[in-house]
């Protein structure tokens, strides 16, 4: 087993695997130290707050990502749908329905799967990308035929 020279590198290597949600057994396993002295670790107060800063450190990154990316997707669609509003009086008037229902609509959490697809696209593809469940950005092109 490895010995650490103070409780605090301990701790620290402890913090982050936990931060990571990775269960305490294996925790302990990765770290060398019985699953107890994890147990004792992370029961101590600083321990805990240090692990509760690293997880709203890293839900933030998060977040910035995602709206990132969002306002990305916003821009794309708008660009795709803007040549719209100046066609047919029909297609415009579907084309501003659409980006209407689109913000006013909560979204629904799409499978893994999905979003990973869709992540991937490249430029070029974003009239296939769904803004939510069923709707792409090509079907709003054939609002009003």
């Amino acid at each position: 087993m490895p010995t650490y020279r103070s409780a605090a590198a301990l701790d620290e290597q402890i913090i982050v695997l936990a931060a990571a949600w990775l269960p305490q057994k294996e925790i302990a396993a990765q770290l060398g130290v019985h699953r107890n002295t994890i147990s004792r670790r992370l029961a101590v107060p600083s321990v805990q707050a240090r692990i509760a800063e690293l997880r709203a450190q890293a839900q933030r990154r998060a977040e910035g990502r995602v709206i990132e990316g969002a306002e990305r997707l916003a821009c794309m669609a708008l660009d795709h749908l803007e040549p719209l509003l100046d066609a047919s009086p029909t297609k415009a008037l579907g084309a501003a329905k659409a980006l209407l229902d689109f913000a006013s609509r909560p979204r629904v959490p799409q499978p893994p799967g999905r979003r990973r697809r869709q992540a991937s696209m490249g430029p070029g593809d974003i009239s296939t990308y769904e803004l939510y469940p069923g709707v792409t950005l090509a079907s709003l092109t054939r609002m009003g035929h």
